[in-house]
């Protein structure tokens, strides 16, 4: 069998069930993934914080020694939302090329999907990946946001401001004079 709970759910399993011409006097609960594996008694009743799927065997076992298992796989859902952070406000001039690149991001499972959305005037351009690179073509202030996601759908969004401002006229960019 199996049995589908969200991180940080109780399970509560229950040996009542198991049956024995003599009597059961022991219940052995098993879950090799868990640091604490071996938990004794006619009901299992945990609390599982790590996403991930569980091998959970229950043994009962009778006065004479006889015993008797049953594995059930337990999954537990990742709910827990990945963390991401793109770093400080940004001023450049107008024609510069943009790096947006992920300061830090981090997920219990790993993080699957990069998508940045940026905002210029009333257009709105998208980009994939941890890193995307554009040229600032206008001036104005942009809005840069990126969405990261893991494998559930689990998501966290950072934004940063881009500053795109005229370059000063210099010398060599002046006309010559006639």
């Amino acid at each position: 069998g199996e049995r589908t709970i969200k991180q940080h759910e109780r399970l509560i399993l229950s040996g009542t069930s198991s049956t024995d011409n003599v009597g059961i006097v022991a219940f052995t609960w098993e879950i090799p993934e868990l640091e604490t594996w071996r938990i004794f008694g006619e009901e299992l009743n945990i609390t599982i914080d790590d996403a991930g799927i569980y091998n959970v065997t229950l043994t009962a076992e009778d006065m004479m020694g006889n015993n008797d298992s049953v594995t059930i796989q337990v999954f537990v859902i990742d709910i827990t939302s990945p963390t991401v952070e793109v770093g400080p406000d940004m001023d450049v001039l107008v024609n510069d090329t943009i790096i947006l690149d992920v300061v830090s991001s981090s997920d219990n499972i790993g993080i699957t999907s990069y998508r940045w959305s940026v905002r210029i005037g009333d257009s709105n351009i998208t980009l994939n990946g941890s890193q995307a690179e554009l040229i600032a073509n206008k001036v104005g202030e942009w809005k840069a946001r990126l969405t990261v996601s893991d494998s559930e759908g689990n998501t966290a969004m950072d934004s940063l401001i881009i500053r795109v401002s005229e370059r000063e006229k210099n010398e060599t960019d002046q006309e010559p004079a006639d």
